[in-house]
């Protein structure tokens, strides 16, 4: 089955890491629809973790199982699946 979340949470980051290395980074395992890379409000830093939206759950679940643990700027990512809806969409998702 190809059930199963097409997000990504990406935490452990390196405060230098930007949204274009994460692209570049992921990219690689299938086509990315959103990278959301959360930064302090006052300050613009990154706050070290964000959002990967890939097109197709199988190619999500592809990098976590290559990317979690990958270190980047000397630093072991986290990768995780987005179990929860964060775009607070109305009603339970149907599959």
């Amino acid at each position: 089955g190809s059930s199963g979340s097409s997000g990504l949470y990406v935490g452990s980051l390196h405060f230098n890491i930007t949204e274009d290395m994460l692209r570049g980074i992921f990219e690689p395992f299938g086509k990315i629809d959103n990278i959301v890379l959360m930064k302090d409000s006052d300050t613009g830093r990154s706050k070290g973790y964000g959002f990967i939206t890939f097109s197709d759950s199988e190619c999500a679940r592809r990098a976590l199982e290559q990317l979690n643990g990958f270190e980047l700027a000397g630093r072991p990512m986290r990768v995780g699946h987005v179990t929860e809806r964060l775009d607070g969409g109305s009603g339970p998702s149907s599959g």
